[in-house]
């Protein structure tokens, strides 16, 4: 996953599911709180055609 203020251009851009659960799992919300994000950043993702909706480390991005 992409830090704030990393080159990422020089990393593989393709999304690590491993990280997507450390991010999960690491967050400390309430499970419904969590879904509600992922999907939040889901369909930010899907609405720029980006590989990440800006909220690094959040769920979902």
């Amino acid at each position: 996953m992409c830090e704030p203020g990393e080159d990422c251009g020089k990393r593989d851009s393709r999304p690590n599911p491993l990280s997507a659960f450390a991010n999960l799992r690491g967050t400390g919300l309430p499970w419904h709180r969590v879904l509600s994000l992922m999907a939040t950043n889901n369909w930010r993702k899907l609405r720029t055609a980006q590989n990440c909706c800006g909220n690094y480390g959040a769920p979902g991005c």
